[in-house]
């Protein structure tokens, strides 16, 4: 079986919007500039781009360094390692079935030829089994990494969102799509400290 991994969320731009009045900013994303509106001016602050309080979040650093996301992506291993043992299992039982048959066949060990093409064909039919099972399981395995990926986008934008009430940033975008910054506009330590605290917490409740 070959390593699904853990890749982690596409993540976007996010968009915080503010106050009553409109402008628009020109941002730069994948090399492409884009004229996006803006609903209302903001105040200057060390994140302030231009006439837009902007800041940025190393995602890759984020994620290295997040205990929620640690616990999923040792979860998922562990799935993975399991599915693969049981894949494995199989396929080392079936291989010293194909080698018995082989000895077999050279010292002509079967009763009879009915006995030789009937073995013949279970052997077929478990090999075709076993290409099934390493599709289902790699399947299922595909399918857990989207939901645990869902699981830590959710956590990551929802608290953002909730946070950018009181931080109040117009945008808050990924280091991905930055040419230059402005020191003080990477407010990845803080988000991180934060979503750690709080889930620390949690799982101290737990």
């Amino acid at each position: 079986m070959r390593l699904i991994k853990f890749g982690i969320i596409g993540f976007v731009a996010i968009l915080v919007m503010s106050c009553n009045t409109t402008e628009t900013t020109n941002v730069v994303a994948d090399g492409n500039t884009t004229e996006l509106e803006v609903e209302g001016a903001t105040e200057a602050s060390e994140g302030m781009v231009g006439n837009n309080n902007i800041a940025y979040i190393n995602v890759d650093s984020m994620l290295l360094n997040y205990n929620y996301y640690k616990e999923l992506e040792k979860k998922l291993m562990n799935k993975y390692n399991r599915a693969e043992d049981e894949f494995n299992k199989k396929r080392s039982d079936l291989e010293k079935e194909v080698v018995d048959f082989k000895r077999k066949e050279a010292s002509n060990g079967f009763l009879s030829q009915e006995s030789y093409q009937m073995q013949g064909q279970q052997l077929m039919l478990k090999e075709q089994e076993l290409q099934e099972l390493n599709m289902k399981l790699s399947q299922n395995i595909e399918k857990h990494k989207v939901e645990l990926d869902k699981q830590i986008q959710d956590t990551i934008y929802n608290f953002i969102d909730t946070w950018n009430k009181d931080a109040g940033y117009d945008f808050i975008l990924t280091k991905g799509a930055i040419i230059y910054a402005k020191k003080g506009a990477d407010i990845t330590p803080q988000i991180l400290d934060l979503l750690n605290e709080r889930y620390d917490s949690q799982k101290a409740k737990k």
